[in-house]
């Protein structure tokens, strides 16, 4: 099984509507009605690529703040994030301008030390990678740049992982 990543920029006026749009709603019969990816295919667009399995996140996310003090799980957006990952039962981060400003300019991949990568991969994961995963993980610090560098005041982006 595999987990996919996404990132998708929406105006921040569309925040109420996005909250609703996350929880799908009963109905007297059949399935529920479940309108959150139409309603981000109508508010939103994708901002970046990603072609691994969104499962490199769950060290990179981690390896970021821990060795570059990078933070990207958390923001003024937290309370929408935790909203959105319980109703939609995949994880959710919101990209914001503030982090823009903060990270762009330290999100060259090659300021990275692949060795440093891969040894914090495998000791944090506890499964020994090797050099494709490095690569994995220089294109999952890619497409948080492209992200970040299309976010514009007054829109975030939200990263699902799921």
């Amino acid at each position: 099984m595999s987990a996919i990543a996404l990132f998708i920029q929406v105006p921040v006026s569309a925040i109420a509507g996005l909250r609703e749009a996350a929880v799908p709603r009963r109905k007297w019969y059949g399935a529920p009605k479940d309108t959150y990816w139409e309603y981000l295919r109508e508010h939103g667009h994708r901002t970046a690529e990603f072609g691994w399995s969104g499962y490199v996140y769950n060290a990179l996310l981690p390896y970021l703040e821990e060795k570059h003090p990078i933070i990207l799980e958390k923001s003024e957006y937290n309370e929408l994030a935790e909203f959105l990952a319980k109703a939609r039962r995949v994880s959710h981060a919101i990209l914001t301008p503030a982090m823009k400003a903060a990270y762009l300019s330290r999100l060259d991949p090659n300021l990275f030390p692949e060795q440093e990568m891969l040894d914090y991969h495998n000791e944090f994961t506890g499964r020994p990678e090797g050099e494709e995963y490095v690569k994995a993980m220089k294109d999952g610090i890619i497409a948080i740049q492209q992200s970040l560098s299309h976010l514009k005041d007054g829109f975030i982006t939200l990263f699902i992982i799921g």
